[in-house]
């Protein structure tokens, strides 16, 4: 075990340092990135310049949706392995 991935407290006990840092940045980058893959922010400006409608559009962000729901959460599995998981403790 890494002793820099936890922190001791007053009272010495061990709570989570940078892997549970680790575990929130990375379930909230999956949480907030894969519903905008279905209505992006990008598309906002491209309707307006390219003169397309919203339902042209869709079906391709759809598409990258379908692609990246398993791929993205594939890889949270397999990396989560590298993260320690150091359950936060009640004082």
């Amino acid at each position: 075990m890494d002793h820099r991935s936890t922190v001791r407290d007053a009272g010495g006990q061990r709570s989570a340092g940078a892997s549970g840092l680790g575990w929130a940045v990375q379930v909230y980058n999956a949480a907030e990135a894969l519903p905008n893959l279905i209505n992006p922010f990008w598309m906002l400006p491209l309707l307006g310049v390219l003169g397309l409608r919203a339902r042209d559009v869709v079906g391709f962000t759809f598409t990258q949706l379908i692609v990246h729901v398993p791929l993205v959460l594939i890889l949270l599995t397999v990396l989560a392995g590298t993260l320690e998981f150091v359950p936060p403790v009640m004082p």
